[in-house]
């Protein structure tokens, strides 16, 4: 499998579905996002991108990925590489994003923040890590 190239996926469950407009699809995913829950956690992250990669954070979890701040540029569609050992632990999770809004971009001064979407793939692996996560 290619992480950079795989096709679409899932945003996954959500609490409740939106009546479909006739709208442009950016919108639904917009409305999409809206209804589906998301917690407050941080932790850091390695990111891993085509030609480069660096540390992140996150600043919140849903079921189907995360809000998370870099100073890596990232842009709406990059597929990505996440790395992620949970605070005191040695397990590490590996599992495949794709950047799906990109909240503010990350300058020379300051990082940016991305929404990323699990790939369906790792979708396993995410819901895995979010009991971890939760059972702490």
């Amino acid at each position: 499998m290619n992480v950079f190239t795989e096709e679409g996926t899932s945003f996954g469950q959500s609490r409740s579905t939106p009546t479909p407009s006739p709208s442009s699809a950016g919108s639904q995913a917009q409305d999409q996002r809206k209804y589906i829950a998301r917690i407050p956690l941080e932790f850091p992250l390695q990111i891993t991108a085509v030609g480069r990669s660096g540390p992140g954070q996150s600043l919140n979890i849903s079921v189907t990925g995360l809000l998370l701040e870099t100073h890596l540029s990232l842009e709406l569609g990059d597929r990505v590489i996440l790395t992620i050992t949970p605070p005191g632990r040695e397990e590490r999770y590996q599992l495949c994003a794709e950047v799906s809004r990109v909240a503010s971009e990350a300058t020379a001064f300051q990082t940016g923040h991305y929404g990323v979407r699990v790939l369906s793939d790792d979708s396993p692996i995410w819901q895995n890590f979010l009991r971890l996560m939760m059972a702490h």
